[in-house]
Order: C-alpha cells, then sequence, then structure tokens
C-alpha cells in the first residue's frame, strides 16, 4: 500500500468493489461531502467554457479562451492556487483561435506544449511556450491526417511506451478522434474515428 507520494508521481488505484452501482473516490475523508467554498476571481467580457490548471514544478498557471471574441487568458497564481490570478489576456494567438473550447498542456523536454480544440472551424491549434508557461505561446494549426472534426470540444492527453496520444470529443456525429503524435506533440497527427453511442461526447 502507498501512504505517501510526491507531487506528480504516478499512483495507479484499484478498485476492489463488485455490484457498485455509485463511486465516490475522496482522498481526504468526508471533505468532497462538505459545501464548497466559491470566490469569484474576476470577469470577462463573453463565455469561457474550460479553464485548464497547469502546475509547473514550481508555480500554478489557468488559460482559457473565450467563445465569441477569440481572446486567449493566461492566469497567473504564483506557487499557491488559493491566491488570486493575474489574468493576462494575451490576444487571438497568430490569429487563428476560433471559439477556443478546452486545452491541455506537456513538457516535453524542456519546452511546454498545449493543444487547444477550435470548435468554430473545426481545428486542433498547438501552443509552443518554449521554456515557461509564461511566456506568450507560439500557435500553429496541427495538421492532422485519417479524421475531419465536426465540433471538436473536450481534449485530453495521454503518453504511452514513449508515444503521445489525444482524444477529441465532437459536439457533433457520435465520434471521438484518436490522434496519434508519435514520439513528440510537436509532430503531425494521424486520426482514428471512434464511434460512440448515445449523446455527443463533449464535456
Amino acid at each position: 500500500d502507498v501512504e505517501d507520494v510526491c507531487l506528480l508521481n504516478d499512483v495507479v488505484l484499484g478498485n476492489n468493489s463488485s455490484g457498485a452501482t455509485e463511486y465516490l473516490w475522496d482522498f481526504c475523508e468526508g471533505d468532497l461531502l462538505e459545501t464548497p467554498e466559491v470566490l469569484q476571481i474576476g470577469t470577462v467580457s463573453t463565455s469561457i467554457h474550460d479553464i485548464e490548471l497547469v502546475f509547473d514544478g514550481i508555480d500554478w498557471h489557468g488559460f482559457a479562451s473565450t467563445i465569441g471574441t477569440n481572446q486567449f487568458y493566461h492566469l497567473y497564481f504564483g506557487d499557491d492556487i488559493t491566491n488570486t490570478p493575474v489574468v493576462t489576456n494575451l490576444g487571438n494567438l497568430e490569429g487563428i483561435v476560433n471559439s477556443g473550447f478546452s486545452s491541455v498542456y506537456k513538457l516535453e523536454g524542456e519546452v511546454w506544449y498545449g493543444l487547444m480544440t477550435n470548435y468554430a472551424n473545426n481545428s486542433l491549434v498547438r501552443l509552443n511556450f518554449g521554456n515557461s508557461l509564461s511566456n506568450v505561446p507560439v500557435a500553429e494549426l496541427v495538421n492532422v491526417s485519417g479524421v475531419t472534426f465536426n465540433g471538436p470540444s473536450g481534449i485530453d492527453l495521454v503518453e504511452d511506451e514513449g508515444n503521445v496520444y489525444a482524444l477529441v470529443g465532437n459536439f457533433n456525429g457520435n465520434q471521438v478522434k484518436f490522434l496519434s503524435f508519435g514520439s513528440s506533440i510537436s509532430n503531425e497527427a494521424a486520426g482514428t474515428n471512434i464511434s460512440v453511442s448515445g449523446n455527443s461526447p463533449h464535456p
């Protein structure tokens, strides 16, 4: 049994239950049953769908894009996530942000990268921050072969045996796009369609 784990280390969890109809994962007994304290940290002039929080080993950062005005925001919390963040509007990066929906971030070597779904024009944006998430990123559209997005929304990023993969939910068409970048997130992506039943797979 693992009693202590360091920040950013992986923990493998096992489910030993049987016949359960509902699950609640709670690492500090009882705290998720309490009423949360809600604090407003700022406002923007239009809709934001998703805020992604990233810890760079020292400081906390948040990133979000507005749906209506296509602006990309950086929220800097410093070394304590409970701090009121410094919010910086980085504008429409390279003019290619088009209803940015969700984003994910990854450190590769000494370079920070991000991937963001462009909902309105069915594309995927790659962000290159260089050696610091505090930098203004260079944005470019990712060349994706084999699939066509249909309202890309939620995105998740995984690494397995040295290869980088992304899963992109699409608001329309009941499909998840499985993208393979090979050994680096900086590569072009090869896509495969995964059909799902029920409602459209988006967060």
